[in-house]
């Protein structure tokens, strides 16, 4: 059993590296505009991921909750100044 899960691991690290080693391949051969384009739409992509978790997280809580983590987030923010508004 233990030799069974060993070989699928290997298994599947040789997968993870061939698919790193196309991945660098594609990368070599693409162009710097390309490049930053596809690093903005990564960027952007983890930044709708993290919208998105924070956004469940506040669905799930309770009314009450949802009030106190209102209030919790306008304290979060400068009062005054040139950055009033916005969060610590």
């Amino acid at each position: 059993m233990k030799k069974a899960c060993e070989a699928q691991t290997q298994k599947l690290k040789a997968k993870k590296n061939d698919k790193g080693r196309k991945i660098n391949e594609i990368v070599n051969k693409t162009d710097e505009f390309m490049l930053d384009n596809t690093l903005e739409l990564i960027t952007k992509s983890n930044i709708i991921k993290k919208w998105y978790a924070l956004y469940m997280t506040i669905d799930q809580l309770l009314e009450t909750e949802v009030k106190l983590a209102q209030h919790l987030l306008n304290k979060m923010c400068y009062p005054k100044g040139f950055q009033k508004g916005q969060m610590l």
